[in-house]
């Protein structure tokens, strides 16, 4: 159990008539900061992995009795047996090839999909989707085809007045937060800094994180003289973050296509930024619509990403509407609430023996499509 499962699993346990499990099936992680969900009062449906440990047979028994599971990075072993009596379950996954599909691995990556997948086909196994691609890489080997649903990650959703809340941002301030690592390209947003200096555009920015190119991305500012635009700080918590999104102008997320979903762009939309999004990251074809409720460039086009910061805070009335437009998209459908309830109505419409599965017509569980990489169209005009 992390802060990315939290939220979603509290909306499913409020839910009347549902009774919720969330067994973890390994040991907490601290890279994400997990703490012992299980002392929360609030959270008594949490099966420790010790609990799940001590008692193994048990809780096997309870998932294969479960009406609906959802399976996400755990074992095969646990499913195995429900997934051969047909019963209903969901993996959730990221894309599968974020390191792209060299023919060399061919061989094991065909093998690894007919074991955990292809054996599968005519069972009542479904994804969810957590990344834009994952339907793309899963029809690699012709897997869950008419059988991907949108997924995703959903972090706490606070409810905001969002027209105060935009009209206090600082003018001109743009913000980073992520790891200072090669596929995140913490080096992108100074490349923007450069220009913006040199086209004497007002602007204030902060790159928040840490990681082993911090130290080349201090020397990096200073060697383009920006010491006085550009500020270097540690992670934020999570709250710590949240504050300074809600005062901030635009939010930039440069990752490659190794970014399965970026969380932290449902936050900075959840605070009313104006998002600039790289097109490959998990999330954005399911939660940005370019130049409404965010922007979207060409992952690795520093042009298209310039021109987009550029035009926003050229026209900061623009920035604004974008910001609100990205709350309204958080708080009224890519929120675990939200989730929760549109899980339920299509759980039950399996249960029910129900064919026609198209429920919704967007977000969560409305059917996933396949997006391939080269999606974006730049041809989008400032």
């Amino acid at each position: 159990m992390t802060e990315h499962q939290k939220y979603l699993s509290l909306a499913f346990n409020k839910i009347d008539g549902i009774d919720y499990l969330f067994i973890e099936t390994s040991e907490p992680d601290n890279s994400f900061q997990a703490s012992n969900f299980q002392s929360e009062p609030e959270m008594d449906f949490v099966v420790s992995f010790d609990e799940l440990t001590r008692n193994y047979n048990k809780y096997l028994k309870m998932i294969f009795d479960a009406d609906i599971v959802i399976h996400g990075s755990a074992p095969d072993r646990l499913i195995i047996q429900r997934i051969k009596a047909n019963k209903f379950t969901f993996r959730y996954c990221e894309r599968f090839y974020k390191e792209g599909f060299p023919a060399i691995k061919y061989v094991r990556n065909f093998l690894a999909s007919w074991l955990h997948h292809a054996r599968f086909k005519r069972k009542n196994l479904y994804m969810l989707c957590s990344s834009a691609f994952t339907p793309v890489d899963c029809a690699k080997f012709g897997n869950y085809k008419e059988k991907t649903f949108k997924w995703g990650y959903f972090p706490k959703t606070e409810i905001l007045d969002i027209n105060k809340t935009v009209a206090e941002k600082k003018s001109g301030s743009i913000i980073w937060a992520s790891r200072f690592i090669d596929w995140k390209h913490p080096e992108t947003p100074v490349l923007i800094a450069e220009r913006l200096k040199n086209d004497r555009i007002d602007f204030s920015m902060t790159l928040f994180g840490k990681g082993e190119m911090f130290e080349e991305i201090a020397d990096l500012i200073k060697k383009k003289g920006l010491e006085k635009q550009v500020i270097l700080n540690d992670t934020k918590n999570s709250d710590e973050l949240r504050d300074i999104m809600k005062s901030s102008m635009i939010f930039l997320h440069t990752a490659d296509k190794k970014e399965g979903w970026g969380a932290v762009i449902n936050e900075a939309m959840n605070s009313g930024c104006a998002v600039v999004a790289s097109h490959i990251v998990g999330s954005v074809p399911y939660l940005i619509k370019n130049g409404e409720n965010g922007m979207i460039y060409e992952n690795g086009n520093v042009d298209d990403i310039y021109f987009k910061v550029k035009s926003l805070l050229e026209n900061p009335e623009k920035a604004a509407q974008i910001g609100i437009n990205a709350y309204k998209t958080i708080t009224e459908e890519w929120n675990a609430d939200n989730t929760a309830k549109h899980f339920i109505k299509l759980s039950s419409a399996m249960l029910s023996g129900k064919k026609n599965l198209d429920l919704f017509e967007n977000g969560p569980c409305s059917r996933a499509q396949i997006i391939k990489d080269n999606w974006y169209n730049t041809e989008w005009k400032y």
